[in-house]
């Protein structure tokens, strides 16, 4: 018999076999034959067609997959239920970002993006490579003070870290991870009116979008007029 007569596994699961319903109501392959892929990989194990079609008829098996699309069905409901948990934490989460003069905050990032830097570079020293370490200045490009001053004040004037722990790990991270940095982007924007275009561009990097989408869809809004000033908790 040619091959056209028998079914692989990946047949088997396109036709929506499971690994387990296999082991029960075909177990062993009729026959063995060359992996179609990779020749050093293992033989390729190949089921007669009509001892699966025979095996579909079965009651016990039209059984077994109905329970099995069950318990399917109510994994996925308990995973929604978990991601939609962790959503929430995220949605009622108080982000607050600390309020400083503009100057001095530049001169902090600055300052703790040198120590980071610098830390790399010692490190790298320790190893025998090659180090390109140069300090930044308060009189650098302002589109690179930008963006270490939003990393600063996610890193150091919000929640951020304590957040990313609660979340970590978590059904549903990645889609909170998002969200979170959304809600921080947005509140260092509303305090920073400057770096909005700086958050945009962080934002759209994490969210896999142009910046452009990001501004569009209008996802961190101008800054409307504040009646008290926002602290850090």
């Amino acid at each position: 018999m040619k091959n056209h007569d028998y079914c692989s596994i990946a047949g088997l699961k396109h036709r929506g076999w499971t690994t387990k319903a296999i082991e029960l109501f075909l177990g062993e392959p009729d026959k063995t034959d060359v992996n179609p892929h990779y020749r050093s990989a293992a033989p390729t194990k190949l089921y007669h067609l009509g001892r699966v079609i025979d095996a579909e008829k079965s009651q016990a098996y039209m059984d077994f997959m109905k329970a099995n699309a069950g318990r399917v069905e109510a994994s996925k409901r308990a995973v929604d239920t978990k991601k939609a948990k962790l959503m929430k934490y995220i949605e009622d989460c108080k982000i607050t970002v600390k309020q400083k003069s503009y100057e001095d905050v530049v001169k902090e990032a600055v300052e703790a993006h040198n120590e980071f830097k610098a830390e790399i570079a010692f490190e790298r020293s320790l190893r025998g490579q090659e180090t390109d370490y140069q300090e930044a200045t308060i009189d650098d490009e302002p589109e690179f003070l930008e963006r270490i001053v939003v990393n600063y004040l996610r890193h150091q004037f919000t929640r951020y870290e304590k957040e990313l722990a609660a979340i970590f790990g978590k059904v549903g991270t990645r889609e909170a991870y998002v969200a979170l940095n959304q809600k921080i982007y947005i509140e260092i924007a509303r305090v920073y009116p400057n770096l909005k275009g700086e958050c945009e561009k962080q934002l759209a990097k994490k969210m896999g979008l142009p910046p452009a989408d990001i501004q569009s869809q209008g996802i961190i809004p101008e800054k409307k007029e504040q009646t008290r000033q926002t602290t850090l908790i």
